[in-house]
């Protein structure tokens, strides 16, 4: 077949041609002097995709690249730079996502060809390996951050993530715990020789890594208070215990401890020492509130395995370290403590994840505001709306209107009242699905 040419050889403009196979080509001449190929099946296709880049060239805009998504995402995720930047926790998900997830599927396809079609079928083949909607929203942030750093590194015009549609994933409401069990809990541990460490979870909030990585010297006991500076973990590459300091300013906190809290850590310093004496020249001294019974550093996964057990044993329902923390939260929203005091004593870098909380416990106290709220204004018979009973005491002329609403509509005035608390709770229901969705949409166990 012969070769087709219509050639124009100044900057930002080109020319278009058919190779051997039939294959239709065009060659672009940018600012550098160099030139940029692109591809097509028709003559058409490639004239769209010419005309493309001669409006970026125009626009002073840079060219998208040819480099394979695969190609590219390797070089993102190695980049020493952003190694040192996040976690190895962080840079271990990342490197999951790409490697099973994101590079089989569209590995193959050009920076400057994907669309956001690519990441639909992508989406889909994640939905039909029954993967999670959490999973399947965490693989699409990762890409997502991988083509963000290329559209500002003009490797890329637009990122492609952002115009495709993400699966809803479910709010999961757990309810925290009540105090009579975290009582219970106390219990359960009060004998072990860490108990001081679940009990200053729960008074705290603390993550379970901020726990592990408290040092005695953190613990000011004349001023009764507890400085939050460094976490400890396990490196997720290496495999290694590693300090590492927390990553926001908010993060780092003061905490004022409750007065009992006092009489527990002051205990478990003088059994810590009595510890010591024991071991002799076993003890390595690592300087850490909490150690093993010989001086070294706590494995998280170590420490909710004992506290799991212990919890059994006790017959206790499954929990969580993070049970705990949450439990703390919910507390500060029941005693009405503000939302920035609770924001920072928790250590959220977002006032958005406090207000979730917050939230979520005034979800599950809902009923009992609706059923004090129809009491301080009826009072005339006895309701029930969902399995929750409502008693009312209705003035005599709220009274009189409601008999005269009920002859009206000839319904019982209960069932007037209960239409109405339903109303409530729908409305109620709807306002947190909303707030929740538009959570969502913003992107942060926390």
């Amino acid at each position: 077949m012969q070769r087709q040419i219509s050639s124009r050889n100044r900057y930002g403009e080109g020319s278009i041609y058919q190779d051997k196979q039939g294959y239709w080509r065009a060659k672009l001449y940018t600012p550098d002097g160099g030139t940029k190929f692109y591809y097509g099946k028709t003559k058409k296709e490639v004239r769209e995709k010419l005309a493309d880049a001669m409006g970026l060239l125009k626009d002073g805009l840079a060219l998208p690249s040819n480099q394979p998504l695969g190609d590219y995402l390797e070089q993102w995720l190695n980049n020493e730079a952003r190694k040192e930047a996040i976690t190895d926790s962080s840079w271990v998900s990342y490197e999951g996502h790409i490697r099973l997830h994101i590079t089989p599927a569209l590995g193959a396809v050009r920076l400057s060809d994907l669309t956001p079609e690519h990441i639909d079928r992508l989406t889909g083949a994640l939905v039909a390996k029954k993967l999670s909607a959490k999973t399947i929203r965490n693989i699409r942030v990762t890409l997502r951050a991988a083509l963000e750093q290329a559209r500002r590194r003009g490797h890329v015009v637009r990122n492609v993530v952002d115009l495709s549609e993400a699966p809803r994933v479910p709010r999961k409401d757990k309810r925290a715990l009540t105090p009579e069990q975290v009582r219970e809990v106390f219990q359960a541990v009060l004998t072990h020789r860490l108990a001081a460490l679940w009990i200053l979870d729960v008074a705290t909030g603390l993550r379970k890594s901020e726990l592990l990585g408290l040092r005695k010297a953190d613990l000011d006991l004349q001023m009764h208070e507890l400085h939050v500076l460094v976490q400890l973990r396990r490196n997720r590459i290496t495999g290694e215990l590693q300090t590492r300091e927390l990553k926001t300013r908010e993060g780092r906190r003061v905490i004022a401890l409750p007065e009992g809290v006092m009489r527990v850590l002051e205990a478990h310093l003088t059994n810590q020492d009595r510890e010591r004496e024991l071991a002799g020249d076993g003890w390595l001294e690592s300087g850490f509130l909490f150690t093993t019974d010989h001086g070294t550093p706590l494995d998280g996964d170590n420490i909710l395995r004992t506290f799991q057990i212990l919890i059994r044993k006790a017959g206790l329902p499954h929990l969580t370290m993070h049970d705990l923390r949450h439990a703390n939260s919910s507390f500060m929203a029941l005693l009405n403590v503000h939302p920035k005091v609770a924001q920072r004593q928790l250590g959220h870098s977002q006032i958005s994840t406090t207000m979730d909380i917050y939230t979520h416990v005034a979800d599950d106290s809902s009923r009992e505001v609706a059923a004090k709220f129809n009491k301080l204004l009826f009072q005339t018979a006895d309701a029930t709306v969902d399995g929750v009973a409502y008693g009312f005491d209705l003035p005599e002329p709220d009274r009189a209107n409601l008999e005269l609403q009920s002859r009206m509509e000839g319904r019982s005035p209960a069932e007037i009242v209960c239409s109405a608390l339903r109303w409530y709770l729908e409305a109620e229901r709807r306002r947190r699905e909303e707030w929740a969705a538009n959570r969502s949409l913003e992107g942060g166990l926390d």
